[in-house]
């Protein structure tokens, strides 16, 4: 499952807020001045692993998953800025300010070369960061966040596409305003009105695929905070990802056989987002698991562990620990 924008509009409204396992050792490391970032940390040794969580949720969706690491690895999990427990400023989101607090933490702890473990949301910032401060790490894992905000295809068929498709009507519109660029307003018309069935076709597929998604009411609506459109206004393209990186998908039950990938460059959104990753990500493992949810790492969380625990000792020349 793909986490779109009005995805975070909805989970947003719910924060996840478990209690730390008596093991746990509860920082707050600043990350510029003024902010605070909760981290738990488990301690450990050996390779680093961090998790990230996802939208709506805190460093504390992992309490019962991140400690099964122990003891050979060192572990934390940090709180994104604007989540319950860390700091929320007016201002100062997006991939890169997420990705730059993550950079903050590590040289605070003195953490080297960890592995990120990201679900959801946090897809698009470990993107931000593979992308630049790639030799900073030593892998990366995606549990089901390796959607259109984290890696973006020319190939992918996917819906979730749509707010990179609803921010560029968004530039032609504005250009519409005298004075607001090069162009005469009444080019820029013909060139909407050209663009407009394609932008009408993938704003109704987005519908499609939103049609079971409840509907924040206007109170729901007035709670969510203003930096929710900072985010979604800033959204990035990553169109390339290098280095290890283990992605794990949720599929339905009958997807479980792996796909034939084309040997020939496919044709334009022809492909899954799955499938388009696997085709363009050549470092890339991708590991599907039919039946599991979008919180993989706890409806399978035997499968996932086992699969973390290879790609990691894989990267890093150790044994599995079972």
């Amino acid at each position: 499952m793909n986490i779109s924008i009005i995805s975070i509009v909805v989970f947003l409204v719910c924060v996840s807020g478990a209690k730390c396992d008596d093991e746990v050792v509860r920082r707050f490391v600043e990350v510029e001045p003024g902010v605070k970032l909760e981290v738990l940390d488990w301690g450990g040794s050996g390779q680093p692993l961090v998790f990230l969580h996802g939208s709506g949720c805190t460093a504390h969706i992992f309490d019962h998953f991140a400690p099964k690491f122990l003891p050979s690895h060192r572990i934390i999990a940090i709180t994104r800025r604007g989540a319950a427990g860390s700091d929320a400023p007016q201002r100062g989101y997006g991939d890169e300010r997420f990705g730059r607090d993550i950079l903050s933490v590590l040289s605070a702890l003195e953490i080297v070369r960890p592995v990120l473990i990201g679900h959801s949301m946090a897809g698009s910032e470990m993107s931000w960061l593979n992308t630049h401060f790639n030799e900073m790490f030593a892998g990366f894992v995606y549990l089901d966040a390796a959607g259109p905000l984290a890696f973006y295809s020319e190939f992918s068929n996917d819906p979730a596409y749509f707010p990179f498709e609803m921010l560029a009507m968004r530039q032609e519109l504005d250009q519409l305003v005298p004075g607001s660029g090069e162009l005469h307003p009444k080019s820029v018309a013909r060139q909407i009105l050209q663009d407009m069935p394609t932008f009408q076709h993938h704003l109704e597929r987005w519908l499609e695929q939103n049609r079971n998604l409840p509907e924040p009411s206007a109170a729901d609506l007035r709670m969510i905070p203003p930096f929710v459109r900072e985010i979604a206004l800033g959204i990035q393209r990553y169109p390339s990802l290098s280095g290890p990186i283990l992605a794990i998908f949720p599929v339905s039950t009958d997807a479980a056989v792996k796909p034939q990938l084309p040997q020939e460059p496919p044709a334009s959104h022809s492909l899954s987002q799955i499938d388009a990753f696997e085709y363009c990500v050549a470092s890339a493992k991708v590991v599907r698991i039919p039946g599991a949810t979008h919180f993989v790492f706890q409806s399978n969380e035997d499968e996932v562990f086992r699969s973390i625990q290879e790609f990691v000792a894989k990267i890093s020349g150790g044994d599995v620990v079972r």
